[in-house]
C-alpha cells in the first residue's frame, strides 16, 4: 500500500506540474538510447550490479570534527561540488569538492539571520545553481551559493514541506501530513 501511495503522489505531482503551464518546452525522447534492465525480484540470490554499471567508484569524504555526518538524507552533485544533507542526526548541510575534501558547512541551526530552526527540505535551484534550505518553522527558504555563502531569502505564508525548482525562477511547493506523502496542496511560486 505504501508503494501505491508513493506512485500516486508522483503521478499526481507530474500531472499538476506539467499540465498547469503553457510554456513548457517538450522535447521528444530518443528511446533507442535507453537500455532496458530486467531484474527478477523473486530471485535475489545473484548480483546484478555488473550488468547495470560499467564503472563503480567511490569518493571518500574527508571527515573532521566540523563535518561529522550521521545520516545522508539527500545528496547532490552540482558542478564540482558535492552537497550532503543530514536532516536527522547532524541537522546540517555540508559541501565537499569533487575529490571529497571538506569545503564548508552551510549555515546551521539557530534563530539568527540565514540560520534555520528546521531542516525540512533542501533543493538545488536550477537557474542559479544555489542551494535552497526550506525552514518550515520560520516560513522561509534561504539560498546559499556553492561556497556556502548566503545569497537571499524567500519568505512564504504557507508551511511548505518539500520544494523543488522548476527553472525559470519558479518553485513547486507542497504540503503533506503524516507518513504518507499525499499532496494536500500544491503551489507554484515565483520568489
Amino acid at each position: 500500500m505504501n508503494n501505491y501511495c508513493k506512485h500516486l503522489f508522483f503521478l499526481s505531482f507530474l500531472f499538476v506540474v506539467f499540465s498547469c503551464t503553457d510554456s513548457i518546452n517538450v522535447r521528444p525522447t530518443d528511446y533507442s538510447m535507453i537500455d532496458t534492465i530486467l531484474i527478477n525480484t523473486e530471485d535475489c540470490t545473484y548480483d546484478v550490479r555488473d550488468s547495470i554499471f560499467k564503472k563503480v567508484s567511490y569518493i571518500k569524504l574527508e571527515t573532521t570534527e566540523n563535518n561529522l555526518i550521521g545520516r545522508i538524507n539527500q545528496l547532490f552533485f552540482v558542478d564540482s561540488t558535492i552537497v550532503v544533507v543530514d536532516k536527522t542526526i547532524a541537522k546540517a548541510v555540508y559541501l565537499f569538492d569533487i575529490q571529497g575534501n571538506f569545503k564548508t558547512k552551510v549555515s546551521g541551526l539557530g534563530r539568527g539571520p540565514h540560520e534555520y530552526l528546521s531542516l525540512i527540505h533542501v533543493f538545488i535551484d536550477r537557474d542559479s545553481h544555489t542551494i535552497g534550505i526550506n525552514d518550515m518553522i520560520k516560513s522561509e527558504i534561504n539560498y546559499f551559493d556553492l561556497d556556502g555563502r548566503y545569497v537571499r531569502t524567500f519568505n512564504y505564508d504557507f508551511p511548505f514541506n518539500e520544494v523543488e525548482s522548476l527553472g525559470g525562477g519558479l518553485l513547486v511547493c507542497n504540503i503533506h501530513h503524516g507518513r504518507v506523502s499525499i499532496i494536500e496542496r500544491l503551489f507554484i511560486c515565483d520568489p
